[in-house]
């Protein structure tokens, strides 16, 4: 229910509209038309209402995209609106009550930046705009995420958007400084973005945050970045994962097949990995490492190591079964082998010269490891 400030503020707004110049043509007609209001989480819906613009604030700062430099993005829009009118499938701009105790009429703008710049082009001194009320910042943060699409021309949030986003609830305290908060509110942020684009925002998020600074993540995927096991590998010497646009030349000069994992029971990985063992007569390689952070590396190998050997228990025996022959207990000659962990843990220590504590392939205590194609078993060390 709308207190007796806000129905003053109602009124006001009436009050200055029916004075308003309306260039553009809008009509109750219109509103009428437009979709209902969105569901934002943490956020309540007070209402859609006609508000003159000379009270609606826009703040640049406080945008997820650096929009006040995308002047093509503006360009189109109001093409747009000059051929088509206003469009009234689509959702009205999004404000929020200032209630700062200065002028009670004043709203914050949430979305509909790029065309608050058409109507002050157009002349257009009022719109409808939806009105809410935000638990926390952070369903402020959602709301300005979840109506950055409409059908007139827009530019998609990109990754260093959300990035930003992120970064800024984690300053602001909205969210917790660990790996599973951060990768719950990235979810729910980007929730229209694909995979990829998420995966990639929780591990740049995950490394800027310094509760989180001394554990270093990978991104599996890509071929640029210093969080990209592609990077990783050629800094160490390591042959790239797996065997795509190699020649079994190559294969075989390289001297090992090498695969990373964030676990040890991918049957996909180890049937590939029995394939291509065969195929170019070369050992297999699984390098592990965590997904995200943890506060107990140690134990986290350590289950990842006994995993492995679980798995490794159970192909042994299957080999066994098929040839019908008795276990030999002379497992180094399986094909498959635990190489190690990449580092993780990048705390500078003085000792090192400042150096990070891992910096190369690794064991479960965190000692390095020395790559070679016919390195043991991390298990038979």
């Amino acid at each position: 229910m709308l207190t007796k400030l806000e129905l003053q503020t109602l009124a006001q707004w009436d009050k200055v509209v029916a004075q308003s110049a309306n260039p553009m043509g809008l009509t109750d007609e219109m509103i009428a038309k437009m979709p209902e209001a969105l569901q934002v989480e943490g956020a309540t819906y007070l209402g859609r209402y006609k508000i003159p613009r000379v009270f609606v604030q826009y703040v640049y700062g406080d945008q997820p995209r650096q929009k006040h430099n995308d002047q093509q993005n503006i360009s189109d829009l109001m093409i747009s609106f000059e051929e088509y009118g206003i469009d009234t499938a689509c959702h009205p701009p999004i404000v929020q009550l200032i209630n700062d105790g200065t002028n009670p009429f004043l709203v914050k703008g949430v979305s509909g930046f790029h065309r608050d710049d058409v109507f002050e082009s157009n002349d257009q001194e009022f719109y409808v705009y939806d009105l809410y009320d935000f638990d926390s910042p952070w369903s402020l943060r959602l709301a300005r995420s979840v109506t950055n699409a409409h059908r007139r021309p827009a530019k998609k949030m990109t990754r260093y958007d959300y990035l930003k986003e992120i970064k800024g609830a984690l300053k602001n305290n909205e969210i917790e400084p660990d790996a599973d908060s951060i990768s719950q509110a990235v979810d729910r942020l980007a929730i229209g973005a694909g995979d990829k684009l998420r995966r990639w925002v929780k591990i740049e998020a995950a490394n800027c945050t310094q509760d989180l600074s001394n554990f270093r993540t990978y991104n599996p995927e890509g071929k640029v970045g210093k969080s990209t096991i592609h990077i990783f590998c050629k800094d160490q010497g390591i042959p790239f994962a797996g065997t795509v646009g190699r020649t079994k030349e190559l294969i075989e000069d390289q001297g090992c097949v090498t695969y990373f994992a964030t676990n040890a029971n991918n049957f996909s990985t180890w049937g590939r990995g029995f394939a291509n063992s065969q195929e170019y007569d070369v050992p297999i390689i699984f390098f592990a490492y965590l997904a995200n952070p943890v506060k107990d590396l140690r134990s986290a190998r350590q289950e990842l190591l006994d995993e492995f050997v679980r798995v490794k228990d159970l192909f042994v025996s299957a080999c066994f079964r098929v040839t019908d022959a008795q276990p030999t207990g002379e497992s180094h000659y399986f094909p498959i082998k635990f190489g190690g962990f990449l580092p993780q843990y990048i705390k500078s220590t003085s000792s090192l010269g400042g150096l990070p504590t891992e910096s190369t392939i690794v064991d479960v205590d965190g000692n390095v490891i020395e790559f070679s194609p016919d390195m043991p078993c991390l298990t038979e060390r």
